[in-house]
C-alpha cells in the first residue's frame, strides 16, 4: 500500500518540447504564393487577409514603453520585454563563489561532467529500485527525487556561469565584427589603390600620346613620314588612335563602377 502511494506521489515528467501551435498547417507553398501575390499588388498590402493567410504575416514585435504590454509568451512561458542580467540564486544553491574570478570554461566542464555522472546514477537508481528511499537525512524523499534535485542544481549553476560569461562573449563578438570590417576596408583600399595606379598609368600614356601627336602636327607628319592631312583623309577625319585610347579609358571606368 505504501509503495503504491509513493508511486502515485512521484510527479510524472512533462513532454520535453511543447506541441507546435495548430496554425502551422497553414504554412503551405500555395498559401505563401497567394500572400506574395496579394502583397505585390499595385495598391499595396491589403489590410484584411483571409484567415489562413493571416497567420503567415508575423505580428509586430512588442515594444516596451509604448503599450501596457510588459511580457511576451514563448513556449507557454511569459518572458519580460526589458531583459536584464538575471539575479543570482540563493547562496546555498551555488557551488562556487561568484565574487571570485573563475575560469568559465573549466567550471562549465566540471559542471557538465557532474551532470553526466548524476544522470548515470539516476539511471542506475531507476533500473534497480525506482521507489527506493533516499539516504539518511533526505527528508523523506525518494532517491530518484534527490538525484533529480542534484541535477537541477547543477543545471542552475551552469546557467549562472553562462550568464556571467555573456558580457565576455558580447565583447568578443563585437571585436570580431570590427576586425572583419577593418579587413574589408583594407581590402577595398588596396583595390582602389590598384585602380588608381592603373588610371594614372593610362593618363601618362595619354599625355605621351598627346605630346607625340602635337609634335607630329608641328612637323606635318605622323612620325612615319605620312602627312597629317593625308592621314586624316584616310580615316574620314576620325583619329583611330584617339578612339582606341577613349575606349580604354571607358573600359577602366566601367570596371571601377562595376565593383
Amino acid at each position: 500500500m505504501d509503495q503504491q502511494q509513493q508511486q502515485q506521489e512521484v510527479p510524472q515528467p512533462r513532454a520535453p518540447y511543447p506541441a507546435p501551435p495548430p496554425f502551422w498547417k497553414h504554412f503551405t507553398k500555395s498559401n505563401i504564393s497567394r500572400l506574395h501575390a496579394l502583397e505585390s499588388q499595385p495598391q499595396g498590402r491589403p489590410e484584411k487577409l483571409p484567415l489562413e493567410l493571416t497567420y503567415l504575416r508575423p505580428p509586430p514585435p512588442p515594444r516596451a514603453g509604448h503599450t501596457q504590454q510588459t511580457h511576451y509568451t514563448i513556449f507557454n512561458q511569459a518572458q519580460p520585454l526589458n531583459t536584464s542580467t538575471p539575479a543570482l540564486p540563493p547562496a546555498e544553491l551555488l557551488l562556487f563563489n561568484p565574487d571570485k574570478p573563475v575560469d568559465h570554461a573549466v567550471l562549465l566542464t566540471k559542471l557538465t561532467k557532474s551532470m553526466l555522472l548524476n544522470f548515470l546514477e539516476l539511471i542506475t537508481v531507476l533500473a534497480h529500485d525506482p521507489v527506493a528511499p533516499a539516504a539518511e537525512g533526505g527528508g523523506g524523499t525518494s532517491a530518484v527525487q534527490d538525484k533529480i534535485e542534484d541535477i537541477r542544481r547543477l543545471v542552475l549553476n551552469a546557467h549562472v556561469v553562462i550568464n556571467m560569461y555573456r558580457p565576455v562573449q558580447a565583447r568578443e563578438a563585437v571585436r570580431e565584427m570590427l576586425e572583419a570590417r577593418l579587413e574589408e576596408g583594407k581590402r577595398e583600399m588596396e583595390e582602389m589603390e590598384a585602380k588608381k595606379a592603373e588610371v594614372q598609368e593610362y593618363l601618362k600614356e595619354v599625355r605621351r600620346w598627346k605630346e607625340k601627336t602635337r609634335q607630329d602636327e608641328a612637323v606635318g607628319t605622323d612620325g612615319n613620314g605620312v602627312s597629317g592631312e593625308v592621314k586624316k583623309e584616310a580615316v574620314d577625319g576620325v583619329d583611330k588612335a584617339e578612339i582606341e585610347q577613349a575606349r580604354k579609358l571607358w573600359k577602366i571606368v566601367h570596371e571601377i563602377a562595376s565593383e
